[in-house]
């Protein structure tokens, strides 16, 4: 049975992946220099369009669409063949690490074919299916919570000391990372284990150290950037001593998940967390450099149930 669903995420994953990419508009910018003056342009164009004027354009996305496609037909291939459930969990963590930046993105397009390979890792671990459907609706009360609660959180903000200084872009971002290091850990500590339970286990501890990392970094940064209740204007050096705040945190919490979620080496746990926070990045800023038809105004989460979640088609 397992096989069955990973040979279902290696079918849909091509199928989704490039069916939305041909749906949708892309833009790219033509610059132009004569004896005289020069300018740029912007171009807006399907997908025969931009692979004739502007492939180069399309390198990004496609990669990441090969790579999670490789990562399905290579679950599919553990599960039937070798019947390696380590294997197909660690195909599953990949999946899910590239997955969950294109969600936040640009909706729930490949959510579909990580979910197969959750359950696939499940079911090679010796759950039934009556586990999984258990595993799945209590890992869906924490993610829809953790989400919840992070809105709650800007709405607070918002209230004490006005809007958030760089906005609610990172702080989708940073519950987005959580969200996908926790199942990915899971995934790897099922594996290992055979416990179906370890998914929640990993969830549950990647949502806790990443919560931590954010309160005691906005603790740390309330007399930094608000001394008198109010935002002082830090220019770029605010910016950057936010981000470097929040990287700490982000190595700290994930280090902890690996550690004891994945469960990995100290030296493991941390070329992980460094992994999985590059992949996590540079699969949405391929996302969102190329794909127009994106979340309208900032960054937010694909959940119906929260406002301010619309896409522009």
């Amino acid at each position: 049975m397992a096989a069955r669903f990973a040979f279902a995420a290696a079918i849909l994953t091509p199928v989704l992946g490039f069916g939305y990419m041909t749906q949708i508009m892309y833009t790219a910018e033509q610059c132009f220099r004569t004896a005289f003056f020069g300018g740029c342009t912007n171009l807006r164009a399907n997908l025969p369009g931009m692979l004739g004027a502007a492939p180069l354009q399309l390198a990004a996305p496609f990669a990441v669409v090969l790579i999670i496609i490789a990562l399905a037909f290579g679950a599919w291939r553990a599960s039937l063949v070798d019947r390696d459930a380590h294997r197909v969990a660690v195909c599953a963590a990949g999946h899910v690490m590239l997955v969950a930046p294109l969600t936040l993105i640009i909706g729930p397009v490949l959510v579909a074919p990580a979910l197969l390979l959750i359950t696939s890792t499940l079911l090679m671990c010796g759950a039934t299916p009556r586990d999984v459907v258990g595993t799945f609706a209590t890992g869906t009360v924490m993610v829809i919570g953790a989400f919840a609660a992070t809105l709650a959180a800007i709405a607070l903000w918002g209230v004490r000391f006005g809007p958030v200084p760089l906005g609610a872009q990172p702080m989708w971002l940073y519950v987005g990372l959580a969200t996908a290091l926790g199942i990915a850990a899971g995934c790897l500590a099922a594996g290992r284990r055979g416990t179906p339970r370890e998914l929640l286990r990993a969830l549950a501890l990647a949502y806790a150290g990443f919560g931590a990392g954010a309160v005691v970094t906005s603790l740390a940064l309330i007399p930094v950037m608000y001394p008198n209740g109010r935002l002082v204007g830090l220019g770029l050096g605010g910016v950057w001593m936010t981000a470097w705040a929040l990287l700490a945190a982000d190595l700290v919490a994930g280090v902890v998940v690996w550690r004891w979620g994945g469960p990995l080496p100290w030296r493991a746990a941390f070329a992980a967390t460094g992994f999985c926070a590059l992949a996590f990045v540079l699969a949405a800023v391929a996302t969102v450099a190329v794909a127009t038809r994106i979340v309208a105004g900032d960054v937010t989460p694909p959940i119906p149930l929260l406002p301010s979640t619309s896409t522009s088609h």
